[in-house]
Parts: C-alpha cells; structure tokens; sequence
C-alpha cells in the first residue's frame, strides 16, 4: 500500500500507481446520453432536410466533436467556423431540450463515486468534446457543478480526440502530471487521445463491448459500481 494521502486516507490504486488525478468524460461517462444525441441528430438532420442513417452515421461519427462532423452536412462551408458553430448550437439545443424532457440519465454509480474521490482529495477534471453550453447544462440538470473545478470543452482546443490536447489542459489545470491521471473515457478516440497524453485509461462500455475497447485501454468497465469494485473503493456517500 502506498502513503497516506491528503485526505489522511490510502491512495487510491490504479495498475499499481497512485492515482494522482481522474479526469472524466462527459457523454457516455458521466450521462448516458446515446439515445438522445441520436434522436438529436435525427431531429436536426431532417430540420435542414438531410435525413441521416442513425446507425451508420453512430458508427462513423461516435466520439468525434460537431466541428469535424457538420462539414460532412455543409461541404461547402467546411472552413467557415462561425457558419458550423452556428449549426452546432442549433443541433444541441434540440439534444438540450431533450436532456430537460428527462432522456438523459446519469451512468450508474456516479454520485456514490464522486463523494468518494472527494473523500480521498483525488484532483478531477471534465475533458470533453462536447460544446460548452451542453456541459454546463449537464451539468447544472445534475447539480454536478461544485465536483468539477477543471472543465475542458470544444471550445478550449484547436485539436480533436485523439490528440491529446484536451487531456493534457486539464492536467495543465488540474496542477499534476498526466503519468499520474486517470482518464475514463468510452470512445475509442478518446482512450487514444489518453494513451497519448501520457495517461491511464479506464474504458466504460456503455457504447463499444470491452472487445472493442481492449486494444485502447488496460481495463473496461460497466459503469461507476465496476469502477469502485476495481479500485476496491469503499463509499463516502454523506449519510443523511
């Protein structure tokens, strides 16, 4: 067993390295937002009168920011930012106002293991390529804001999963060295983009099997419960 920690607490184990940081995904991670961001692009795709294939366009798109997929709609525009951001917001306010009619869920486990990295004084972090203003309403429909001090989004990178620059502005932000952070993550862009930040990963399979996500990541997880059971964590849920 490693020192005691700043919590006064055992460090936290990961492949036999303290944990010196998680920094989370959002979709997928932290919500289980599959079905919503598909019946969103769904929605928005006939709006403009694009109708898409939603399991080939998953398959091809899942874990890659609107940035990159909205050319895809618009060729001609592919370099004009402010036309795809414009249609990015338009394309997540639908997926928004779908959040808020209740089609989005939190992964299992979260909260019991939020408290209890908390418990620990393990540094966290958001890193995700979703848009600012669906993190922040994620995060204000879940009151999840107070855990979260570093936030990475869209909008804070030039480079997209898989390149690690989104990983390592939240290390950056978070103070600590990215070989000591933990990355859960259930893209296979974003596992990479963790292996090349110098990172660990753990691969949450609420959208490829653990199969799929082998090659990318040392270990794979259901959700929270299976993290908390791989990291033999005990629950600091405040009681009452």
């Amino acid at each position: 067993m490693g020192a005691i920690s700043n919590s006064g607490r055992p460090p936290i184990i990961h492949a036999g390295k303290n944990v010196g940081a998680v920094i989370f995904d959002m979709d997928g991670v932290i919500v289980d937002t599959r079905r919503a961001h598909i019946d969103s692009w769904i929605e928005w795709a006939d709006s403009i009168g694009k109708p898409i294939n939603a399991e080939d366009f998953m398959r091809r798109t899942f874990g890659r920011g609107n940035m990159e997929i909205l050319p895809e709609f618009f060729p001609d525009h592919a370099e004009d930012a402010a036309f795809l951001s414009q249609k990015s917001r338009d394309k997540e306010s639908i997926f928004v106002r779908r959040m808020h009619g209740g089609e989005v869920a939190m992964v299992p486990g979260l909260m019991e293991f939020l408290h209890t990295l908390r418990g620990h004084a393990t540094p966290v972090a958001l890193g995700s390529s979703a848009p600012r203003m669906n993190i922040v309403a994620t995060l204000d429909t879940f009151g999840l804001h107070d855990f979260f001090p570093v936030i990475v989004s869209m909008e804070d990178v030039s480079r997209a999963k898989p390149d690690p620059e989104i990983f390592l502005k939240c290390c950056a932000g978070l103070g600590v060295d990215p070989a000591t952070a933990v990355v859960l993550e259930d893209s296979i862009y974003g596992l990479d983009a963790a292996r090349a930040a110098g990172c660990s990963s753990v691969g949450f399979t609420t959208m490829h099997t653990e199969e799929e996500l082998g090659a990318h990541t040392g270990e794979c997880v259901p959700d929270f419960h299976g993290l908390m059971e791989l990291w033999a964590l005990t629950s600091k849920v405040p009681k009452g």
